[in-house]
């Protein structure tokens, strides 16, 4: 872990973290996307990153994803202006 205490003007390491969410499946729901909030620590050497994967269960068919044209915007502001996507 000690890449997780180096402290320099850029890593030059690469942390690979996952989170798996379990929750109750009621199956009274619908929904045809997802979004969510993703930033990176505060002073953090971190010049770049990546979500390379993404897992629902179900069958929602084809899974698009999207990131707001201005990252420091947060989802919740523009999740009803599709103009507002890349």
């Amino acid at each position: 872990m000690a890449a997780l205490n180096y402290v320099g003007k850029q890593a030059d390491y690469v942390y690979d973290q996952s989170l798996t969410l379990d929750t109750a499946d009621h199956e009274d729901h619908t929904f045809c996307g997802i979004m969510w909030n993703i930033s990176c620590k505060e002073g953090a050497p971190i010049t770049t990153l990546y979500v390379t994967s993404i897992a629902v269960r179900g069958r929602l068919g084809d899974v698009s994803v999207y990131a707001t044209n201005d990252p420091n915007t947060p989802y919740d502001k523009v999740s009803t202006k599709p103009d507002k996507w890349r």
